[in-house]
């Protein structure tokens, strides 16, 4: 019964690996933000984008390769996984504290 399951969760770490190798990721701005412009948002909602690395440029050795299929996604994931949380966080406080239609302006400031 352990064997079944070991071999499940290892599979499923391979799976992982395997979906996130081969990728760079990026922070892009969203394109359909009418309300950013309604209210003069300075910041912009952010979304996770990726691009595809090219495994030809993989080099001679495994260490490279390790390095351009592991440790470029997983760094860049890491990297603008944050920015993109930070970014959202200070646009979602922006739009609650600036626009009428926030949760600030609507619940505190119309009483």
């Amino acid at each position: 019964m352990m064997q079944g399951r070991r071999f499940n969760i290892r599979h499923s770490w391979l799976l992982l690996l395997i979906s996130l190798s081969g990728c760079a990721y990026y922070p892009a701005v969203t394109q359909s933000q009418s309300y950013a412009q309604e209210c003069r948002m300075l910041t912009r909602q952010l979304t996770l984008d990726a691009t595809v690395i090219n495994v030809r440029d993989c080099g001679d050795t495994a260490e490279s390769c390790l390095v351009l299929m592991v440790g470029i996604p997983a760094a860049t994931l890491v990297v603008s996984g944050s920015v993109v949380l930070l970014g959202n966080t200070l646009h979602w406080l922006e739009y609650h504290g600036h626009c009428e239609q926030g949760f600030v302006r609507q619940t505190l400031l119309d009483v």
